[in-house]
């Protein structure tokens, strides 16, 4: 079965989302108000209910890899939803002092990849510090601490 717990990042805001067995409970910001999801996980989806100050809706998430989920929502009575994307704590592009770095969260591990000429890649293994592999022309060391 799928874990979705772990802070998520969406269009709608940071999302906390706690798993127990199958069933989820957390809460999303978009801004000051918080709006609370309620679900159950079967294999890699996870169908909702969403409850917000003005609306309430059903919705589904499913797992990507570990570190994205992709789905719908849709409200009740109105028949409008769109598209709810999210990604974990650090998986993403992150602009650095030696140019752009993606890095792909997994379940046990954060890999690391420069996107510029050159490159280097690094990889934390829990709380052991990364293993890393140089930039070949920079000379730039990438370490991250589990």
């Amino acid at each position: 079965m799928s874990d979705f717990t772990g802070r998520w990042f969406t269009p709608f805001g940071r999302m906390d989302l706690k798993q127990s067995g199958e069933h989820v409970t957390g809460a999303y910001r978009g801004d000051v108000m918080r709006r609370e999801v309620v679900g159950e996980v079967d294999g890699e989806v996870l169908t909702f209910r969403y409850r917000e100050p003005q609306a309430t809706g059903t919705g589904w998430f499913k797992l990507k890899r570990h570190g994205m989920f992709s789905g719908r929502w849709i409200e009740d009575g109105r028949g409008v939803g769109s598209f709810w994307h999210g990604h974990r704590e650090f998986d993403g592009v992150w602009q650095t002092s030696f140019g752009p770095l993606r890095l792909v969260q997994e379940a046990d591990r954060i890999i690391g990849f420069y996107e510029a000429p050159g490159g280097g890649r690094m990889e934390s293994n829990g709380g052991v510090p990364a293993s890393t592999v140089p930039p070949s022309r920079s000379g730039h060391e990438v370490r991250a601490d589990g």
